[in-house]
């Protein structure tokens, strides 16, 4: 049989289609159309996604930050892990659930407990667990927006379910604190430590002293729970985000170097790749810029945050100035978003000034403060701006009174901002004084006399502050931030014939006489049911003096008393209640003017433990992830 090239070539041809034919059903069947069709590549599905800029944004907030990102990561985070409080008065106890408890004892052989190369080897984990001198708690802290490494924030202590009677006397063992790291099931699920917390606990100084080994009621429900203020301190950068709204690399760069350039002499923070300059933003990529609070905001993330979303893109001096008469027109229009032109007029910085001068003499006054407040961070040279604030401060009634000693605070401190704040000292107002006190006292103004009351150990308990001022004298007590007492205006005493016991009446303070001259003085007499014997102490019939023994302070040689923070409040509190410290000076009726208690309010922790949300990861989940710090 002879080949004939053109009918081999057709027979070839038919068998390659025929072997051919199973793989054309099989791509037929996966979608293809075809024997010629190449393969689909696969879609890349963008990182983010694109939500356009605001519509809703009036006509001054045009060009700004605000239109063109949101803000993200900007909600308190909680943190939290259990822990262990000890120095109790036989009032704790240490029942847990099995994997907390399990998990307690690893963490107290982790820190040396039951180690004789390190001294504790007498110290047994499951003896301390045993003993009712000691508790398993709950810890509770929130990380703050913008938090940086060794900030301090307040931690919240709580007693398990359990026999735990009182935390009063009570102090944590430093305790690490984690994401859901108070996991009863799970304790030892998550892994990186976010903050660290320990410190004498404080609970309400109403109920500390009380001796009723099964209180009741409020009394029951305060002793289980308490604050260390200042106890914790942060251990990861948490930087503020700003989420595009229009991903895109040029648009993300143009607004890291806008803030760079805007904040970079307030800013703390090495620029990467770089000899010089600082920043406080870094673009990620195309939709996410992180943003750290500088340090001169001291923790301030709302007010950086505002200031932040209202910067405009354009940082001429032309447009500055243009823009500023625009908000100026905006600001004394009926509904006016004040805060935020106030935000506006401070990014623009001093361009904004001649402007906002004129507004602060507004007869409505919360344009008028809002003026003021952005002149002042400004920093108005003439002082217009301090003095105003000064004005609405001084002033009974005024809508701004506090906000505007809030303002004065947060400045730069000076000589005249010093006697702005010291005159109002002797504001009729006890909410007036105790705000301008706070600030006297953030600024270490040198008219307080302060004094550090210590542990033995050479650990601070609290800051006893005398703060000279002719109003009635007023005892203060923080329990946010670092512990403190101030001593407020005509320096309280003892009366000469006071004789107080509490604590069932291991605790006693009386009146005595000293000396050849029969001098004044008290004598602290206090029987521990730890020591063998009742521990004596001298004192002079003075309320700071009385504070710094309560609290430990005293000769070498002398007998020394260690009382908390707490315990310390509640003793004063409760002499005052009962008139026992009056002023040193008397009235114009001859009579001394009785001492006043204030306690400062403290942190809604618990509301807001319960209901702050995880760290925000943007509009959808996938678009930023999951961000506690970055460095």
């Amino acid at each position: 049989m002879t080949y004939h090239p053109r009918q081999g070539g057709r027979r070839s041809a038919r068998l390659r289609c025929a072997n051919a034919l199973p793989l054309v059903v099989l791509a037929l069947l996966l979608g293809s159309g075809g024997c010629s069709q190449q393969p689909k590549k696969p879609t890349i599905q963008p990182r983010y996604h694109a939500v356009g800029a605001r519509t809703d944004v009036p006509p001054f907030l045009k060009g700004s930050v605000y239109e063109l990102a949101d803000l993200r990561n900007n909600v308190p985070y909680a943190v939290s892990s259990f822990g262990l409080v000890g120095q109790l008065r036989g009032t704790g106890n240490s029942n847990a659930p099995a994997p907390v408890r399990q998990w307690m004892i690893r963490e107290m052989v982790r820190r040396g407990f039951g180690d004789p190369t390190r001294g504790f080897g007498k110290i047994q984990p499951g003896a301390v667990l045993s003993s009712p001198d000691f508790a398993v708690v709950r810890v509770d802290a929130l990380m703050p927006p913008g938090s940086r490494r060794g900030d301090t924030i307040d931690a919240w202590v709580s007693a398990l379910p359990n026999e735990t009677t009182s935390l009063a006397h009570g102090v944590l063992f430093e305790s690490e604190l984690k994401d859901d790291g108070a996991n009863y099931n799970y304790p030892s699920g998550t892994i990186d430590v976010l903050a660290k917390a320990g410190g004498s606990v404080l609970v309400n100084p109403a109920y500390a002293l009380a001796d009723d080994p099964n209180p009741t009621g409020p009394a029951k429900a305060s002793l289980r729970r308490g604050i260390v203020p200042a106890g914790g301190v942060v251990q990861v950068d948490r930087p503020l985000l700003l989420m595009l709204r229009q991903p895109q690399h040029s648009v993300a760069r143009a607004i890291e170097q806008r803030l760079n350039e805007r904040f970079q002499v307030e800013a703390d923070r090495p620029r990467k790749n770089s000899m010089t300059g600082y920043q406080v933003a870094e673009a990620k990529d195309e939709g996410r810029i992180e943003v750290y609070v500088p340090r001169r905001y001291n923790g301030d993330w709302e007010r950086f945050a505002g200031v932040m979303q209202f910067l405009f893109m354009n940082n001429s001096v032309e447009f500055a100035t243009r823009k500023a008469g625009e908000l100026a027109e905006a600001a004394v229009k009926p509904k006016a978003p004040l805060l935020e032109i106030s935000y506006c007029f401070e990014g623009l910085g001093s361009p904004a000034l001649p402007f906002v001068s004129k507004l602060m003499s507004h007869p409505n006054p919360n344009v008028a403060f809002a003026a003021a407040r952005a002149a002042a961070y400004i920093g108005d040279p003439s002082y217009a701006a301090q003095e105003a604030l000064a004005r609405m401060a001084s002033t009974k009634g005024h809508p701004y009174q506090l906000s505007a000693i809030d303002v004065l605070g947060k400045l730069p401190p000076s000589t005249a901002l010093s006697q702005i704040l010291r005159k109002l000292l002797d504001a009729p107002e006890a909410s007036v004084r105790v705000k301008a006190y706070e600030v006297l006292a953030a600024h270490e103004d040198e008219s307080l006399v302060s004094h550090s009351v210590r542990r033995w150990e050479d650990r601070e308990k609290f800051v006893l502050d005398l703060v000279p001022s002719e109003g009635p004298p007023l005892v203060y007590a923080t329990q946010r931030g670092r512990p403190r007492i101030a001593i407020i205006g005509r320096f309280p005493a003892i009366r000469d014939d006071v004789v107080f016991t509490a604590i069932g009446n291991r605790l006693s303070i009386s009146s005595t006489e000293v000396g050849e001259a029969k001098k004044k003085a008290l004598t602290i007499h206090y029987r521990d049911p730890h020591r063998r014997q009742a521990v004596q102490v001298l004192s002079r019939a003075d309320v700071a003096e009385l504070a710094a023994r309560l609290g430990g302070e005293g000769a070498k040689a002398d007998q020394k008393l260690d009382f908390t923070y707490g315990e310390v409040l509640a003793i004063l509190q409760a002499m005052v209640d009962r008139g026992d410290i009056v002023s040193s000076t008397r009235g114009r009726d001859g009579r001394a003017l009785a001492a006043s208690f204030v306690l400062q309010e403290p942190p809604q922790v618990a509301d807001q433990i319960q209901s702050a949300p995880s760290i925000d990861e943007g509009r959808p989940q996938e678009e930023a992830p999951k961000t506690i710090g970055m460095r």
